[in-house]
Parts: structure tokens; C-alpha cells; sequence
């Protein structure tokens, strides 16, 4: 079953047309995740409006056994680097978190090498021409408020070998209801043509 749905997520990327801007290739998404491609490290990323409003606890805990991990400095910095600063045109790709008038693509990031115990993240604005990176916000990790941020997501990478997030969204019990009503209609059809 597992390899089945991975080998259908690899045909998915693969069949499916992808947008790119230099090394960043705009991958299908799948469960109504959003996910892309730095060809320049083969790193896959989950697009940062993934998590909008969650924590890094919530990421973390969603993201768990997938082969998924909320990203370092260190390669955000790669990512940043090989994708370049084009806000217009990296936003469709990586994920827009955009409030009111102001586009802006920027999300949580791991530094637990930073002893700070605060939040840190990386944005790139519309008017900006570079990436910039905050490790010691004045919002803890722990018990932080972190309302006033609503477009805020994360950055999630995967190395190597990942398993597509389930659904967030289930299957509503009147489908499985029809469809099981449906099959009874057909097997009854079927009987009565045979007698």
C-alpha cells in the first residue's frame, strides 16, 4: 500500500507540468499539500503557506515520520542562495504569505543550535531584494504568543526519501455511505439480469 500511494506521488511530480526559476521547480501537490524542488541540492520543500498560524510544536508534530524536518539556517541559506530574490516570482512557488497590502513569503525555521529559546524566521518581502533572517526574536519558543502573526509559516525540507503528508481534510462518511449504496444496486442489478 505504501509504495503504491509513493509511487503515485512520484508519477503525480513527474506527469504534471511544473513552473521553475532557476534552481526551484514548482513540484504537484498532493493531499492539498503544496511542495517544490531546489535542483541544486535535490533538497524537496513543503511550501511555507503549508503551516500558516502554527507553531513549531503543531509543524513539528505534523510533520513527524514523514522524512520531513522544519528547516536549519544553514539550508535555508542554500535554498536562498541557489533560488535567488525574485519575490514575484518565487512566491507562486514557495508559498505566498501575503497580509494586506504588503506580499511577503516567510515561515519558522529550526535553530536549536541558537540557545536564544526564541522563535526564528526568514522572510523575503515584495519590495525587498534580499533574504533576511531573525534568530533572536522577542517571542519564546515556549508559551510565545504568537497571534499577531497569522501569515507566519514554517520552512520544511526533506533530504532525502519523504512520505507525502496525509489529507488534513477526511472523507465524509455520507460518500463512503453512497458509495457502499451504489455497489449494493449494482450487485442487485446484477442478480437480476442473471435470473
Amino acid at each position: 500500500m505504501k509504495k503504491s500511494r509513493l509511487l503515485g506521488v512520484v508519477c503525480a511530480f513527474l506527469i504534471n507540468p511544473a513552473i521553475s526559476y532557476g534552481s526551484v521547480i514548482d513540484l504537484s501537490d498532493v493531499n492539498g499539500f503544496g511542495y517544490f524542488q531546489d535542483s541544486a541540492t535535490g533538497f524537496t520543500w513543503m511550501d511555507v503557506d503549508n503551516f500558516l498560524n502554527m507553531t513549531f510544536s503543531e509543524v513539528s508534530s505534523l510533520i513527524q515520520g514523514s522524512g520531513f524536518s522544519i528547516a536549519t539556517r544553514a539550508q535555508l541559506e542554500q535554498l536562498h542562495n541557489s533560488s535567488g530574490d525574485s519575490y514575484s516570482t518565487l512566491a507562486p512557488i514557495m508559498g505566498d504569505s501575503s497580509q494586506g497590502d504588503t506580499g511577503i513569503m516567510w515561515g519558522l525555521y529550526d535553530h536549536s543550535l541558537n540557545p536564544t529559546g526564541f522563535y526564528a524566521w526568514s522572510w523575503l518581502r515584495d519590495h525587498e531584494e534580499s533574504w533576511s533572517y531573525d534568530d533572536v526574536s522577542g517571542i519564546p519558543v515556549e508559551g510565545g504568543d504568537l497571534s499577531e502573526y497569522t501569515a507566519l509559516g514554517a520552512w520544511v525540507v526533506a533530504t532525502s526519501t519523504f512520505t507525502p503528508l496525509p489529507s488534513a481534510v477526511p472523507i465524509p462518511p455520507a460518500l463512503w455511505l453512497f458509495g457502499s449504496g451504489l455497489i449494493g444496486l449494482i450487485g442487485m442489478a446484477r442478480r437480476k439480469k442473471v435470473a
